[in-house]
């Protein structure tokens, strides 16, 4: 079974993505930490569930990556889009085997890419990526993710009562996605696909007043 492990919003810059989150919940999601290698660095805060918010953003304290940046956060779109505002680039999906799910995407017809090694200081996990970085069915398909067995990491991420309920894709690939989801068996209520134009996705979050709020 695989589920909803957290959700990339995308930001020019972290203090642009922590002003964002920060202007609609009155929450300040602190700083993560460094990919190293990848060019990227985040901001991370529990959501419930063993799921988290990421706020990932180019880091200027490296140089560029040797190849693209993960999450097709180097598309020229997706730059164009992130220079105009923060958006939930795209919804990262846990399994317990990663490998498995590799061979029942491309026998479905998808190619989500192959196990890639990811690390952020200490700690370490296998990322599915494709070779050029893009996401699978026209940069709609989520990636993959495999951690360690034991408590999910967002057990020792912040925590201020911040909880997620639902997110949503909406997508010009809905039944390709859907069938997609079937086909590795993506089980979370949380998680939607409707058909769109454009892709958006959007993340319904309960505050700790219970107020619900929307972002992407």
């Amino acid at each position: 079974m695989i589920c909803i492990d957290h959700f990339a919003l995308a930001a020019q810059t972290l203090q642009i993505g922590q002003e964002y989150v920060r202007r609609l919940s009155g929450l300040t999601i602190p700083l993560g930490g460094v990919h190293q290698g990848m060019g990227t660095h985040n901001c991370l805060m529990a959501t419930g569930d063993d799921s988290y918010l990421e706020i990932i953003a180019n880091d200027p304290n490296q140089p560029n990556p040797d190849r693209p940046r993960p999450f097709d956060l180097d598309n020229a779109e997706v730059v164009a889009k992130t220079a105009a505002n923060p958006h939930i680039q795209t919804v990262i999906l846990r399994t317990c085997d990663a490998a498995r799910d590799i061979r029942k995407a491309r026998n479905a017809g998808v190619d989500l890419g192959n196990i890639v090694d990811a690390a952020r200081g200490d700690l370490k996990w296998l990322l599915v990526m494709r070779e050029d970085r893009t996401l699978a069915l026209n940069g709609t398909a989520p990636p993959l993710i495999e951690w360690s067995i034991g408590p999910h990491v967002s057990q020792s991420m912040p925590n201020k009562g911040l909880i997620l309920i639902k997110l949503n894709i909406a997508t010009p690939q809905a039944d390709a996605l859907n069938a997609l989801f079937k086909a590795i068996d993506v089980q979370d209520d949380r998680l939607g696909v409707e058909y769109a134009a454009i892709k958006k996705i959007t993340a319904t979050l309960e505050l700790p007043s219970g107020q619900r709020i929307k972002i992407g």
